[in-house]
């Protein structure tokens, strides 16, 4: 939990915070949710769109999920980035 707070409180997104969740979580890192994360690392919230800011937590959720689990439409159908 002090990781997901650590990562929504910093500055900038960072994949190597999501990763070391998936690690903990036993979650692979290669599905599409993550992908489209590790394009986010080291971007600054402040710099990102509002609808990329938005899809953040829900691409979170999906990474998570055992692969079992996972939606298999794209979360951020629409979004531009």
């Amino acid at each position: 939990m002090q990781a997901l707070n650590q990562l929504c409180t910093e500055d900038v997104f960072s994949i190597c915070t999501v990763t070391y969740i998936l690690d903990i979580l036993g979650v692979s890192h290669s599905s599409a949710a993550c992908k489209l994360l590790r394009a986010l690392h080291c971007i600054k919230y402040n710099s990102m769109s509002e609808e990329v800011r938005e899809a953040i937590p829900r691409l979170l959720n999906e990474a998570m999920r055992p692969p079992s689990q996972a939606v298999a439409t794209s979360i951020l159908d629409g979004v531009e980035f």
